[in-house]
């Protein structure tokens, strides 16, 4: 039987770094769990109704929120809830509606950004630092110009509680999308999406935020200002709902980045090839907190006192392939 090549993701090395025994029991044994994450599963619905509202080109398509309304009825099973801000539960149907109604009023029609190219998955062959063969694959988030500069820039969606933009320039995610952006480049040109002949090069990455919160319902005075019941300014202003921030990398950034996916590629080939231990990194509280959501944390807990874990594994497991996605139908192939 012919072994299947080696991927690799963004994902799966940051869950290497993060546990190696989380890694081996989910990327060597593939085991998996069907627990709903509620955070993950709201920000994908948000996340294809904006891919369905910034179709290539200048005109928007469906409003998101009708999008999101047929995404959730069409795919969640039973209805969830979600923590806002204020730490409460809420209604996800609601929050989704409520948020993407208030992103429209905030942004409008978004006639400064122009769509270049919709997302699209890519696979890019690499080696890691001891010359073996592996295959990095992702999915791009739409390529965008921004109408006023005439710049150029990967369009990143992002749903959170709170925004944050301080570990942006070394986002790991996007830096990968910044590495691989010249193969994207050379596809699209390909298929006639962009003009061959045209140099074009990447200026940014800009980060389109959206938190995770019902919109203040208080007025505000003209400068925006929420205001008291008595029409003074209020002392107790909303964090900002939604926030564009453009990242600048270079050249520099993606050789960087090369060298650790390679780096870290390598590491991974020797753990399985049992040169290097699997090894737990228990999370030590606040803020790093990621044994708290792992799925094999109960399984971990009998593994760690020497319980008979196999016969949980058994019963509460299934095997599946973290990456079928990826196996058929990539529209981008290069070497590197």
């Amino acid at each position: 039987m012919t072994p299947q090549p080696v991927l690799l993701r963004t994902s799966e090395r940051a869950v290497f770094k993060q546990c190696r025994q989380h890694w081996s029991w989910r990327f060597m044994d593939h085991l998996v769990v069907d627990v709903r994450k509620p955070a993950l599963e709201f920000g994908t619905l948000v996340h294809d109704s904006l891919a369905a509202y910034y179709k290539p080109g200048k005109k928007r398509g469906p409003h998101p929120t009708k999008t999101f309304i047929q995404l959730y009825d069409a795919r969640v099973e039973q209805s969830f809830r979600l923590r806002d801000e204020n730490e409460e539960w809420v209604d996800a149907r609601e929050m989704g509606i409520a948020v993407l109604d208030h992103y429209i009023e905030t942004w409008g029609r978004d006639a400064q950004l122009e769509i270049v190219a919709p997302e699209m998955p890519f696979k890019v062959q690499l080696t890691d630092i001891g010359g073996k063969p592996f295959w990095y694959v992702g999915r791009f988030d739409a390529m965008c110009r921004w109408i006023l500069t005439g710049e150029y820039g990967l369009l990143e969606h992002k749903t959170a509680s709170s925004i944050s933009t301080a570990h942006l320039q070394l986002d790991e995610q996007a830096g990968s999308y910044w590495l691989f952006a010249p193969w994207w480049i050379k596809e699209l040109q390909r298929q006639g999406i962009v003009p061959r002949g045209n140099r074009l090069e990447m200026d940014m990455i800009l980060y389109n935020f959206l938190r995770k919160a019902k919109p203040d319902a208080r007025p505000v005075d003209e400068f925006g200002h929420r205001l008291n019941k008595d029409g003074s300014v209020s002392k107790n202003q909303p964090p900002t709902y939604f926030e564009r921030v453009p990242v600048y990398r270079d050249e520099g950034d993606r050789k960087t980045m090369l060298r650790r996916i390679r780096q870290e590629a390598w590491e991974m080939r020797m753990v399985r090839e049992g040169k290097l231990p699997i090894y737990k990194n228990p999370s030590s509280g606040y803020p790093d907190r990621h044994c708290e959501a792992c799925p094999f944390r109960d399984m971990c807990e009998l593994h760690e006192t020497g319980s008979d874990w196999q016969s949980f594994r058994d019963q509460v497991y299934r095997v599946a392939d973290p990456y079928t996605e990826y196996r058929h139908d990539l529209a981008l192939e290069g070497g590197g």
